[in-house]
Formats: structure tokens, sequence, C-alpha cells
């Protein structure tokens, strides 16, 4: 995969749920490309769309009205083509399973190196320790340390490690920061910023979280109403550089 190429395409996609007696336009008309590479940051209020339209991107809806462009990419690579961090850090990890068997299991599914260190995640915890400490310095936590029993933080950041082990073509997050204090948002943050600089991955993330915004250079792409309201910022910071 090499930077700047369509991965999924949106074509005047509307999203409608239906009830008993109402119908509720979750998305309307929302034109959106994501390539390889991209870092794009899509805000709103709550209600506005945004897990919808994170849900569409990853095939897990369908929409009512309009098409969507998938890249031979996605459909060769399966389900671990698009990996997703949610908001609630408890929901990505298994309570029972330690820091290290994340990362096993993780590396089983992918290529189990973090891109520009190539370290293998196999037996026992030394390389689990070293992958972690590469992805942030701010980890603290052990590798035979239970996931149930971490911080916030530390959840988040771990949950960050197994999707870069899976290496999936695009991370969706949603909401990733909303349930971190401020220092765990900023270590959250420059973790995925270091990580995605360095591989074509493209990353989307869907947030009210002003911290989110504040650290991208460019304006983000705003959702009211299940319409994109700024379709000018759709294109966001591209890697010029190639993955190492």
């Amino acid at each position: 995969m090499t930077l700047n190429e369509t991965l999924v395409r949106l074509s005047q996609v509307s999203v409608d749920f239906h009830g008993e007696q109402t119908t509720v336009a979750a998305l309307r008309d929302v034109d959106l490309e994501i390539h390889s590479g991209q870092y794009l940051i899509i805000v709103g209020s709550n209600g506005s769309g945004k897990s919808t339209l994170l849900r569409v991107i990853a095939d897990d809806v369908h929409p009512t009205r309009g098409s969507v462009y998938r890249a031979p990419a996605l459909t060769r690579s399966g389900s671990t083509s698009i990996v997703t961090i949610r908001q609630n850090p408890a929901q990505n990890l298994a309570a029972r399973l330690t820091v290290a068997e994340h990362l096993m299991l993780a590396g089983a599914i992918g290529s189990g190196a973090l891109p520009w260190q190539r370290l293998r995640v196999k037996k026992g915890t030394a390389d689990a320790a070293a992958y972690l400490h590469v992805l942030s310095d701010a980890w603290t936590a052990v590798p035979t340390q239970l996931a149930g029993e971490l911080s916030g933080g530390q959840k988040q950041l771990l949950a960050l490690a197994i999707a870069l082990t899976i290496r999936p073509l695009i991370l969706l997050l949603d909401e990733p920061t909303a349930a971190l204090d401020d220092q765990n948002a900023h270590h959250f943050l420059t973790a995925l910023r270091k990580a995605q600089s360095a591989t074509p991955m493209a990353c989307v993330i869907v947030t009210h979280d002003e911290r989110v915004t504040s650290t991208n250079e460019f304006q983000p792409c705003r959702l009211a109403g299940g319409s994109i309201v700024s379709p000018s910022l759709l294109q966001q910071r591209i890697s010029e550089e190639s993955p190492t």
C-alpha cells in the first residue's frame, strides 16, 4: 500500500434508522474519501452522525441511499483491514488477559511488528515491554499485568498498541480521548501521531473533544445533522514520507 491511494469513497450516502413510529436520518448525502496515509478528524456534537459514519466506513452499517467504494486491498485483507478503538477503554480489551497476551494475540492476527522498529511480539514479556515503550514513554504498566487492572490512559495506549500490531489499512477512533484526563489524552494523541506518520495507515477520528482538534495542524471536517458542513476542509495532512 502506497500513500494517497483511495481506500474508501462515500458518494451521496444517507442512512435512515426506522423505528415503530419515526424515522431518524443519521446521515444525509455524505461525500467523503479516505486515502492511505491520511489523518482525518471529524468533529460534531452528540447526535450529529459521527458514530454512524464510522460504522459505514467499517462496513457495519449499509447506506439507505448512495454508494460506498472500497479498495480491493480492503476486501483481500478481510476483517482486520479496518480496526476501531472505542470511547470506553474497557471495551477495547479483555479484562482477564495480560498486556503481553493481548499483544501476542494481536501479533497472531497481524504482522506483529512496529513499522519503525520491526519489533516482534513472540514469547515472554520482554518484547511486549520494548514494544510499548517505543510506542510511548508514558507507558508504566508491566506486561504481566491484567488489562482490567490498568488505568484508563494505559488501557487506551494498549488498545493503540494492539491496533498497530494488527496493522490495519484504516484505524477508526470513536471519541478515543473522551474518558481520559488532559495528561493521558496528550500521551495517547502523541503516540497516535507518531505511529500514523510512520505508516501508510489512514486514521479517522470522530470527536467533540477540543483537545484532539488543537493538536492537528489542519482544521477538522465538521458534521452536523448528519451532513458534512465544511467540505472544503476534507483534505487533511497526508504524510510525505515513505514508511520505514
